[in-house]
């Protein structure tokens, strides 16, 4: 679940895997032009069967809303970098949303 907040702020709950397997993330999005958007946020990454930190990943995506307001659809890059700050894993990805309201 992502909450973006009034004012430029970003929340994302949960994870697929485990409550344990990451953190909550944290960023920022703002207005690019007519109904596109960008937005980056980090995470903290750990290991599920000991639990430390494995990394931390950033994600940066653009958005595009749909005409309704109530959906969009994004593409995304990230990075994962080591406690070292070294790269240790790149993707990108895809996903579409819906308003919960």
């Amino acid at each position: 679940m992502k909450m973006f907040m009034r004012g430029g702020t970003l929340t994302e709950l949960g994870s697929r895997t485990s409550p344990r397997a990451r953190s909550v993330s944290y960023g920022t999005w703002r207005h690019a032009d007519d109904r596109a958007f960008t937005a980056v946020f980090r995470f903290s990454a750990f290991n599920i069967a000991d639990n430390p930190l494995t990394g931390t990943q950033t994600v940066r995506r653009t958005i595009v809303i749909n005409r309704a307001g109530d959906a969009f659809t994004a593409t995304a890059a990230s990075g994962v970098v080591d406690a070292n700050d070294m790269l240790i894993r790149a993707g990108c990805a895809t996903e579409t949303a819906t308003r919960l309201e």
